[in-house]
């Protein structure tokens, strides 16, 4: 390479790996939470379907179900009275499942949780989808089990069913 080559490639080069750099930074400053089994799991706190606050901390189950779901979501549907079934197989202190809408609008969500049952257990509300966003979510549904001290112990992507929720739960709760 001659030396006007090198004039030109060396400056080149610093500012390539300075926007490498720079790119490694703001990727690692803004990458989610994301709910890991073995991680402790990330907040979980917003107001729910029916205007309450909710707040994964204050659930005293031993284990909760954390289920992203949304009301233009089909399988997110199928799914409910798998959920149902599972919290009502364990006493309250034992199970509980906590619902999370997730990119919806509230009236929509609001009838599909009535019209499917899902209005059965507590929901939060994340319209804009920046809970599911902290937890990792890439898909409706998906379901995380939480232990008592905040633990991520397994996710489910796509519909869960009673054979994963019954190999999941064997051990964690009793029937």
């Amino acid at each position: 390479m001659t030396a006007g080559g090198w004039r030109t490639f060396i400056p080149v080069a610093v500012l390539v790996a300075v926007l490498a750099v720079a790119g490694y930074v703001v990727a690692a400053v803004n990458e989610p939470t994301n709910a890991a089994s073995g991680e402790t799991a990330p907040t979980l706190r917003g107001e729910g379907l029916d205007g309450e606050p909710l707040d994964l901390t204050e659930v005293t189950a031993d284990v909760v179900l954390v289920n992203f779901w949304a009301s233009w979501c089909p399988p997110c549907e199928q799914e409910v009275d798998v959920l149902l079934e599972a919290e009502r197989r364990y006493p309250d202190d034992q199970l509980a499942v906590l619902g999370v809408n997730s990119q919806d609008e509230r009236g929509n969500a609001q009838r599909a949780a009535e019209e499917w049952g899902a209005d059965g257990y507590r929901n939060v509300f994340d319209g804009d989808g920046h809970i599911a966003v902290d937890w990792g979510v890439v898909g409706l549904p998906e379901t995380f089990v939480v232990d008592a001290d905040g633990k991520v112990l397994a996710r489910h992507k796509g519909p869960v069913t009673r054979e994963w929720l019954n190999e999941t739960l064997d051990g964690l709760v009793s029937s």
